[in-house]
């Protein structure tokens, strides 16, 4: 079994998609033990990893418990010769929710809960995106407030010492990501996975306010928006950005030369 770790607005709908399109997966999509993020249905999405065993994929699960269906959903797919890739929503476990009595756990709960399971063969992975950017597709919060947030998301994955992948490199050299990906968790690689676009089963970025690549049948790589000076000023002064940019290998040096390459052109 894989376990995809990703905060929102990090690529991990198109990652969804990529894998969706590999041979033999079952890929459960922003699913958690509090429900899940929504697709294209909005209220009516299919938000748990019941739901969507059912409906996408037709396979029946009896456990109504999130880690027992997870348990059984394991063991059907290895029964057919599938691999199941869960996808977790790991938004709200770092932020104010109705789920959870707007009391976040503040930590990795999936991957905490899973890592000891007998018989899973558990294969974690975070994908990551630059802070900046992560920033800028969630609407430009108060950086304060959003970084409050997304520094205990970044400390909780040095804490569990998780292997970082990176939605810039997906971007720059979509074959050598996923080969790569395919090695660590032991996924047969294919050229299929270039058609990502056809593959739907998916929540998260799907929604009628979809991001610029949603609809694109290719990968690649969109420039960045012209930030205004004030923002970039904001980061800068934001301590607990400048520790997110650290936490995830990102460097703010390039942030910096980029934003004057844009103003430049």
């Amino acid at each position: 079994m894989i376990l995809m770790l990703c905060y929102s607005r990090s690529g991990g709908t198109l990652l969804n998609r990529v894998l969706g399109a590999l041979p033999n997966t079952v890929v459960v999509s922003e699913v958690s033990e509090y429900g899940g993020g929504q697709g294209k249905l909005k209220d009516k999405s299919f938000t748990t990893i019941q739901e969507q065993s059912k409906f996408w994929f037709d396979i029946e699960l009896e456990e109504e418990h999130y880690y027992d269906a997870i348990k059984e959903l394991n063991e059907k797919c290895n029964r057919k010769g599938k691999t199941l890739v869960l996808r977790e929503w790991t938004w709200i476990h770092f932020n104010k929710h109705k789920k959870l009595a707007n009391i976040p756990s503040r930590n990795l709960e999936t991957f905490q809960n899973l890592i000891g399971s007998e018989n899973l063969n558990l294969k974690s992975f975070v994908l990551l995106r630059n802070p900046v950017d992560v920033w800028l597709s969630s609407g430009t919060p108060s950086s304060r407030t959003f970084f409050a947030k997304y520094i205990e998301y970044c400390n909780s994955i040095k804490k569990s010492k998780l292997k970082m992948f990176y939605y810039e490199d997906l971007l720059n050299d979509p074959e050598k990501f996923t080969k790569e990906l395919c090695d660590f968790t032991g996924l047969k690689f294919s050229e299929s996975y270039q058609q990502f676009y056809a593959y739907d089963k998916v929540n998260g970025d799907s929604q009628k306010s979809h991001s610029r690549g949603y609809e694109s049948t290719s990968i690649k790589k969109f420039s960045r928006k012209k930030m205004p000076i004030k923002y970039c000023v904001s980061l800068l002064l934001n301590h607990q950005f400048r520790h997110a940019m650290k936490l995830t290998n990102y460097s703010i040096l390039n942030f910096l030369k980029q934003q004057v390459i844009v103003r430049i052109s």
